[in-house]
């Protein structure tokens, strides 16, 4: 063991600690700063997400979409799903460059979305869906978000005029 000084955005460890104590504790002031909105620099690219006793950081650039399901929010990326506790319309509030609605319990990665499109589902899954680049199935938007969807996609992906 030996005495160290650790910086680790914003914050210093001076202690004679072993590396997995120095990260440990590290972690644990960073998810404190966080929680509490000292650290807004990094709040702004990452979701914080406890899982399993781990503390995880995942870009919000590698998040597609959000699902609430009860009080849980299921953060869909490329590689894999997250469970978050949180609330849609707290994430909507503080990030609302990155996510958009699409419907009551959805929101999507701006970035990701490709097209708008009628569903050939019919009412089973809404007449209207959205794709994702990196996502199999449809999306389903709902009657009230599908006009401030459509009006937020870039004229590149915006729907051709007949589906309007």
């Amino acid at each position: 063991m030996t005495l160290a000084s650790h910086r680790f955005r914003g914050l210093t460890v001076d202690a004679e600690l072993n590396n997995c104590q120095q990260e440990s504790l590290l972690k644990k002031e960073l998810v404190k700063h966080i929680s509490i909105g000292f650290d807004d620099d990094f709040a702004k690219y990452f979701l914080v997400i406890q899982e399993r006793g781990k503390t995880l950081s995942v870009a919000l650039s590698d998040v597609l979409y959000l699902k609430s399901e009860l009080k849980y929010i299921t953060v869909h990326t490329a590689a894999r799903r997250y469970i978050f506790v949180g609330s849609l319309a707290a994430l909507e509030a503080r990030h609302p460059r990155h996510f958009i609605r699409i419907h009551r319990h959805t929101l999507v990665a701006r970035h990701a979305v490709s097209v708008l499109h009628r569903s050939e589902g019919g009412q089973k899954a809404g007449p209207w869906a959205v794709r994702l680049a990196g996502v199999d199935e449809p999306l389903a938007v709902s009657r009230r978000q599908r006009a401030a969807l459509r009006n937020s996609l870039s004229p590149c992906c915006a729907a051709p005029p007949q589906c309007r």
